[in-house]
């Protein structure tokens, strides 16, 4: 755990535990309900961040990087990232509370989540997020990310969002 120069300097960033699982879970389905909302009729595309369960989450917290970002003790933000071969990093289920967006934070963890990366010997990390949000799309640009693929077999246009990490020698 280390604390990190935050828009109010209170804020830190760790590893998560199986403890933590729970929590993460509330957090995700809070910030991704304006991402797509939750459906409300059977055959409806559900979004996999509310296909989520606590089983999963702790999977990912076992197997991969799961970081959480803290504020006062409650959990504001949180990502996993997974090794995927010998040079990329992908990052699923990064979630801002609500409260919390717009201030700086999902920067400071993005910023993070990449430092993690470089760790890893990952010389790209990549996600998917929706091209609907200009809000997310203008978030993604602003941190170094490129739209490199749309697809449009969801009910959302879903883009491929891809950074190279600096000091990564492949």
């Amino acid at each position: 755990m280390r604390s990190l120069s935050s828009p109010d300097n209170s804020v830190c960033i760790r590893g998560a535990n199986t403890e933590d699982a729970g929590k993460v879970l509330i957090l995700i389905r809070r910030a991704f309900k304006d991402y797509l909302p939750e459906p409300v009729t059977p055959g409806e595309y559900i979004l996999p961040a509310f296909r989520d369960n606590i089983d999963e989450i702790v999977k990912d917290i076992v197997k991969n990087r799961v970081l959480i970002m803290e504020k006062d003790s409650l959990i504001i933000g949180s990502l996993r990232l997974v090794f995927e071969g010998s040079t990329s990093v992908y990052l699923k289920r990064f979630a801002i509370l609500p409260g919390y967006q717009g201030q700086g934070y999902g920067s400071l963890l993005l910023r993070y989540a990449e430092d993690e990366a470089r760790n890893m010997k990952g010389c790209y990390l990549y996600l998917h997020s929706t091209l609907d949000n200009d809000k997310l799309v203008k978030f993604y640009l602003k941190n170094g990310y490129r739209c490199v693929r749309i697809d449009n077999s969801y009910p959302y246009r879903r883009g491929l969002w891809v950074k190279r990490l600096n000091g990564v020698d492949q």
